[in-house]
């Protein structure tokens, strides 16, 4: 259940061709939770809301919903959907993520790094099976799962060459995220 050619073509000239640029890291992020039409995909931190758009459109996710703590980002963001009527499979949520109500999230993007030492708190809100995709460094205390183009030490610090992790929510255990020891993922 994507977009429709006139639905996508409307929010192509809604946000203009610079925005809706098919973001290279969008279908790696999706792709590699394999999203498809049982998921619920949060976005924390949604900016325009892309992710959630492109989730909806090409992946066929039952429902996605952006977080953006910004006011006048999440508003942007609601405009275009609102438009095209996918308000009925697509939410944007003016809200600081940290208390957000997250509980029926499959799949959940954190594109902010700076997030990751609230990991415990942050994990808590999520039930067991949950998938959380970064394209920063996998967050402390859980390891990834999966990955695909892996932050590279360059010149002796660590540079992003287009990386990407999916790490897995094993479970909860007194309020401490519990994680499994995963093989290493197979770095390209």
């Amino acid at each position: 259940m994507g977009l429709n050619d006139l639905q996508s073509e409307r929010l192509m000239n809604r946000l203009g061709p610079e925005d809706y640029q098919r973001n290279r890291h969008i279908p790696k992020i999706l792709n590699l939770e394999q999203a498809s039409k049982g998921d619920v995909f949060y976005d924390l931190g949604c900016g325009r809301g892309q992710l959630c758009v492109v989730a909806v459109a090409e992946f066929g996710v039952k429902r996605a919903v952006g977080i953006e703590l910004h006011r006048g980002r999440a508003a942007k963001a609601a405009e275009p959907i609102q438009e095209m009527g996918l308000t009925d499979r697509i939410e944007i949520r003016n809200e600081d993520f940290m208390e957000s109500d997250l509980h029926d999230a499959t799949i959940v993007y954190c594109g902010l790094g700076e997030v990751d030492e609230d990991v415990a708190l942050f994990g808590r809100k999520l039930k067991t099976g949950c998938k959380i995709v970064s394209l920063f460094l996998p967050f402390v205390g859980i390891l990834p799962a999966a990955a695909d183009y892996p932050f590279l030490p360059h010149e002796g610090s660590l540079q992003e060459d287009e990386g990407c992790f999916s790490l897995d929510i094993e479970s909860t255990l007194h309020g401490r995220l519990r994680r499994r020891t995963v093989p290493r993922a197979g770095y390209r």
